[in-house]
């Protein structure tokens, strides 16, 4: 071969080579090229969607279905909590700790750094309709006690529920697995109130989550005893005679005593221990 033939040789070997070369260096390029980023959404889950007033859940948030250039799933980051209605629901805007205020229904929202936004609706409820139906005070010989009404037509669990007298550091909790059957009595004597009751006194019921669910106060004693007349949804009348445990004895004409302010549907106001 001559000299000229050689070099041509060379010549054409090294343009293959190099086409060959850069074939490579930009397939290779391609495969490591970031994949282009997708949208996330943001998931909002609620430790419960119905709560009583008083009673507290807590909202959390996670990041779906989004990846960033590198292929990296997207994270939440910090979350900043609101409430459509701070009235009935209020939120902790940093832990998304969830408190009962009112009955309604409120909006809680999630925001991202990053302002992805997920949201729930929750639900407040009072407690369930349960009602102070009768009270005998400790006078004379008569034996004290507090009859409470099931004023529902389901069956509800009183577990945690506290009664009080008018010196509110002294009170009842009621034990686990008490039930009051739909439209039932229960009734509470002197045997298992840590309380007397006096002529100025009151009982007051309060759910378990401390939110006074009903209540009644008198400066005297009444003769027989204090109950709700004619149903147990009035007002407090004197009855005609104690009647521990059965329907109350109510007079042909009411005389009304002052109920102690013990509205449905208060607001949380206060929390009682359920230690004793």
């Amino acid at each position: 071969m001559t000299n000229l033939s050689m070099l041509s040789h060379t010549r054409t070997t090294a343009v293959i080579l190099l086409t060959l070369f850069l074939s490579s260096a930009c397939g290779g390029s391609d495969s490591t090229q970031p994949a282009p980023p997708t949208s996330a959404t943001i998931t909002v889950t609620l430790g419960a969607s119905v709560i009583e007033v008083g009673e507290m859940t807590v909202a959390t948030a996670a990041t779906a279905g989004g990846v960033d250039p590198y292929g990296d799933p997207i994270s939440t980051g910090t979350v900043t909590w609101t409430s459509s209605d701070p009235t009935i629901a209020g939120v902790s805007p940093t832990t998304g700790a969830i408190l009962g205020i009112a009955p309604g229904t409120a909006r809680i929202t999630g925001t991202t750094d990053a302002q992805r936004t997920g949201a729930q609706i929750i639900t407040v409820v009072r407690a369930p309709n349960i009602r102070i139906n009768e009270v005998e005070s400790s006078h004379g010989s008569a034996r004290l006690y507090v009859e409470l009404v099931n004023a529902t037509r389901v069956a509800v669990d009183v577990s945690g529920w506290a009664m009080t007298n008018k010196d509110v550091r002294q009170r009842l909790v009621f034990a686990p697995g008490t039930i009051i059957a739909p439209g039932g009595l229960l009734v509470v004597d002197e045997t298992s109130l840590p309380f007397s009751l006096g002529a100025n006194d009151a009982v007051r019921l309060f759910s378990r989550f401390g939110i006074l669910a009903d209540g009644l106060e008198w400066k005297e004693e009444a003769v027989t005893t204090f109950g709700r007349c004619p149903t147990d949804a009035s007002d407090f009348v004197t009855t005609m005679a104690p009647t521990k445990g059965t329907a109350n004895a109510c007079p042909a004409t009411e005389t009304i005593s002052q109920p102690a302010g013990g509205s449905r549907g208060g607001r949380a106001t206060l929390t009682l221990s359920e230690s004793r």
